[in-house]
């Protein structure tokens, strides 16, 4: 049942992880709105809050690296958990310059998942 906490944003354009996070999030009492897209994100996020962002790397399009800096143009800044596919060696470092609290690998454990999400949210 939608309320009026902050969401998690899931931006991943695999439509099957995706689509299984969200309703593994849920089951953390967490409420989740789910992107298929950066472009779809950006299209929504304004008009809720956001308490993280969790965003794929690697998608069609417009990749999460540019859409942190598509953030940064509308001087958005949210919590955010990277995830991806594949780890690649400067991704860590890159992250954290774009300003990444956490980079996770997929296939994800959902409870580091979890506490990645709630370590952001608090700091």
């Amino acid at each position: 049942m939608p309320n009026s906490d902050p969401v998690v944003f899931l931006v991943d354009d695999d439509e099957g992880a995706r689509n299984s996070l969200e309703m593994l999030l849920e089951t953390y009492d967490l409420e989740v709105t789910s992107c298929k897209s950066a472009k779809q994100f950006l299209e929504i996020v304004e008009n809720q809050g956001c308490a993280c962002l969790v965003l794929d790397i690697h998608m069609e399009g417009m990749d999460g690296f540019e859409l942190l800096e598509a953030l940064k143009d509308h001087q958005t800044v949210f919590p955010v958990v990277m995830i991806t596919g594949a780890m690649d060696t400067g991704i860590p470092e890159k992250a954290k310059k774009a300003g990444v609290l956490e980079v996770l690998e997929k296939p994800l454990d959902v409870d580091e998942l979890v506490s990645a999400i709630r370590r952001t949210v608090n700091k």
